[in-house]
């Protein structure tokens, strides 16, 4: 007791075991030292027949004492002379919380042991606070890793369901497996005032609130409608005294109940409801695992929605096509009678009109060839002009036959070995009347340098002929008509084939860009249709419009290509324009 004074210990002495044991239990203390020579320990011998050192109902047994102040994790240093056989000790200084010190007592052979056990003892202290902390640790990682499974369980199985019923039940199951709840997903009806219960597992023995239950978001309170207001979640683990709870005949014996917004895209979709019939049961870990499983649902049932929603307008598109599709499959076929009609029509008529014509050119040329009619200009010039009236009707009809031909892919080519020039000479010399009327200039280069072609000499002139005629009704009066020609290589289905191309510049009016393809549909005619000509060099004299659609037509016949270009239309500025034929050297039969 002196030594340990010395040394600044604060000692607290007891004069019983069970004195010692209140002390040390009401405070905190550091090492017990207990004088065993001052104890009976032997319990077995209290009743024998010689007397006791000291009564035994004053103190109790060194075992108890020991017990006791290991219990609170208190080491003990046992003081004695020596150590009774009877006392079994020996559990007690396996646990190292008990060491024993023989009399005489040497100070430092004491404070040895006494700085042992302590040390040893918050030794000990120190890592079982670690213990804990790691058992601590594994329970939170254990609990963590739990939720990661579930909200990857989650994720998986209802990002790949994309019907929405089925979506909102497998929801239900997958909670009510995990928290052994009743689970309820209430959906916002749509374009209403009611929140409708899609899925859940509220049922009991006697009553069950089926699916499609409405609860109004008006005028109904609720912790369901209550959610659906503050849009937050709510939790209550003790029912009994929830302003927004309401009972439910279907789950009488509910004792907490969490409900959760479905939010996704700033949108409120419903509500997940969960109730229990134990209070206290919803663990924060829980709320934040099933806030997250929320947010998963009401993605889910977002995209699963939108998915819907893509899929019916898609059925309603594709009925809408196949409803198109009929009315343009009959109104084609609808035109497909039309133009055989009009191509039947055409062709009776051409028939029809070609023997009257023959006979009425044949007569006029019989009658320039009377006398009479030689000898009185006035009859002259009129049978004259019922002569070039029926050639005019015959190449209109001719026309219109060649057209029927090309659009009935029909058009038969009689191929020969022929020169550009021997084309355009024959054609010049007709319009050089008509070039001189309208004091036109037409010039020719390198024509006569082309090779020859393989080309139906007939139809060619014909292609010809309505591009000069075009350009002389399009040139204003003292114009010039430029022809030229070359000779180039150009590939052609993927094969280098020897082409010539010819243009037929003019110095007219010029083409607006947007026409410069219109122009060669058939019956498309440029200008005011009141300014019709039947003649073929007026000036913007318009005609059927069927000469520019068969020069394409025949051109494409040859394997060829007819086309034009122009600055733009100006009658004042006359930008003029240019219109080229591209002919293959060979045909392939």
């Amino acid at each position: 007791k002196v030594t340990l004074n010395r040394l600044a210990f604060q000692l607290v002495t007891a004069h019983s075991p069970s004195q010692a044991i209140g002390i040390f239990s009401e405070q905190n203390y550091e090492i017990i030292l207990i004088d065993v020579d001052v104890i009976d320990v032997d319990v077995k011998n209290k009743n024998a027949s010689a007397p006791p050192v000291r009564s035994n109902s004053q103190y109790t047994s060194v075992d108890d004492l020991c017990s006791a102040a290991i219990a609170v994790d208190l080491p003990v240093i046992l003081l004695g002379s020596n150590v009774p056989e009877q006392h079994n000790l020996e559990t007690y200084y396996k646990t190292g919380h008990v060491a024993f010190v023989t009399k005489p007592i040497m100070p430092r052979v004491l404070l040895l042991e006494m700085y042992n056990l302590i040390t040893l003892q918050q030794v000990n202290i120190k890592y079982q606070k670690l213990a804990d902390e790691g058992t601590l640790i594994k329970l939170e990682l254990s609990r963590r890793n739990e939720q990661l499974a579930i909200s990857s369980q989650v994720a998986r199985q209802i990002n790949s369901i994309l019907d929405p019923d089925q979506l909102v039940n497998e929801i239900v199951q997958i909670i009510q497996r995990q928290f052994r709840c009743f689970v309820g997903i209430w959906l916002i009806a749509p374009q209403s005032s009611f929140i409708e219960l899609k899925a859940s597992s509220y049922e009991n023995e006697t009553n069950t609130i089926e699916p499609d239950s409405k609860l109004s978001l008006a005028n109904a309170i609720s912790i369901i409608t209550h959610v659906c207001s503050s849009q937050t979640m709510y939790l209550t683990q003790n029912i009994s005294k929830d302003p927004y709870y309401s009972p439910s005949e279907a789950l009488p014996s509910t004792q907490a109940e969490l409900a959760i917004p479905l939010l996704a895209a700033g949108s409120l979709l419903g509500v997940i409801d969960i109730e229990c019939n134990r209070p206290d049961v919803f663990h924060p870990d829980d709320v934040e695992m099933l806030c997250t499983l929320a947010d998963q649902t009401a993605i889910a049932i977002r995209n699963a929605s939108l998915y819907n929603e893509v899929l019916q307008a898609s059925a309603e598109l594709e009925n809408k096509i196949q409803a198109r599709t009929r009315e343009l499959q009959e109104t084609y076929q609808k035109l497909e009678l039309l133009e055989q009609n009009k191509t039947d029509f055409i062709q009776v008529l051409s028939h029809e009109l070609r023997t009257p014509l023959t006979l009425v050119s044949g007569y006029s040329e019989l009658l320039l060839t009377h006398d009479v009619v030689k000898t009185d200009p006035l009859f002259s010039q009129q049978v004259f002009g019922v002569l070039t009236g029926a050639r005019r009707l015959h190449e209109l009809i001719d026309s219109m036959v060649d057209l029927l031909k090309i659009d009935s892919r029909s058009l038969q080519l009689m191929p020969q070995r022929i020169t550009i020039e021997e084309i355009l000479t024959p054609l010049t010399a007709l319009l050089a009347d008509s070039l001189q009327k309208r004091q036109l200039t037409l010039s020719m280069d390198t024509i006569d340098s082309l090779p020859e072609i393989e080309g139906d000499l007939d139809l060619l002139g014909k292609v010809f002929d309505q591009l000069l005629s075009n350009a002389i009704k399009y040139t204003p009066d003292g114009g010039f008509i430029n022809i030229q020609g070359r000779h180039l290589n150009q590939e052609f289905d993927g094969v280098v084939e020897e082409f010539v191309e010819i243009s037929i510049r003019d110095t007219g009016i010029g083409i607006s860009a947007k026409l410069l393809d219109v122009i060669f549909t058939k019956f498309y005619r440029t200008g005011d249709v009141s300014k019709h000509s039947s003649g073929k060099i007026k000036f913007k004299g318009g005609g059927p419009g069927l000469g520019l659609s068969i020069a394409r037509g025949i051109g494409e016949a040859h394997r060829g290509r007819v086309w034009a270009e122009s600055p733009g239309h100006d009658e004042l500025a006359c930008p003029g324009s240019c219109f080229y034929v591209l002919l293959p050297v060979t045909q392939k039969m």
